[in-house]
C-alpha cells in the first residue's frame, strides 16, 4: 500500500495505533506515520530530548492512552505524546532497556539488563 523512508535502520517492531504507526530507528528518532497513507505526521529526535550524544538504540515502542513508551540503551523509559511527538517525561529505570515495555491494566512494565523490573501507572 505504501512505503516511508526513515533516517536510519529499523531494528524494532512498530507500534500500530488506530490511525498512526510509530517506529524508532537506530539514529534515535521516533517516527509517526499515517497508517492508511504512509504520510509522515511527525518525528522526534530522542537524542536531543534525552540529552544523549550517541545514537539512541531503543526498544520497540508500546502504545497506550495517547502515549508512546519506549526504553533506551542508557536505561531510560521515555514517554512521548502521540499527537505532536513531544517528550512528556523520561525516567531512569536501570541499565539498557532492550525489551519492549509491556502494558496491562493501566500500567507500563519495563525490564532492564541489570535485572531491574519497574512498573509505572499510565497517565
Amino acid at each position: 500500500m505504501w512505503t516511508q523512508t526513515v533516517s536510519a535502520e529499523i531494528h524494532t517492531s512498530p507500534a500500530v495505533g488506530e490511525s498512526t504507526v510509530y517506529v524508532s530507528d537506530l539514529r534515535g528518532t521516533l517516527h509517526a506515520v499515517e497508517r492508511e497513507t504512509g504520510t509522515r505526521r511527525w518525528q522526534t529526535d530522542l537524542r536531543e530530548e534525552t540529552v544523549e550524544t550517541d545514537p539512541v538504540n531503543s526498544s520497540a515502542p508500546a502504545l497506550v492512552d495517547g502515549q508512546v513508551y519506549l526504553g533506551t540503551q542508557s536505561g531510560q523509559m521515555v514517554v512521548i505524546d502521540t499527537e505532536d511527538g513531544s517528550v512528556l517525561s523520561s525516567v531512569t529505570v536501570g541499565e539498557t532497556v532492550l525489551a519492549s515495555p509491556a502494558v496491562a491494566d493501566g500500567r507500563v512494565i519495563v525490564g532492564s539488563t541489570d535485572g531491574t523490573l519497574s512498573a509505572y501507572v499510565t497517565n
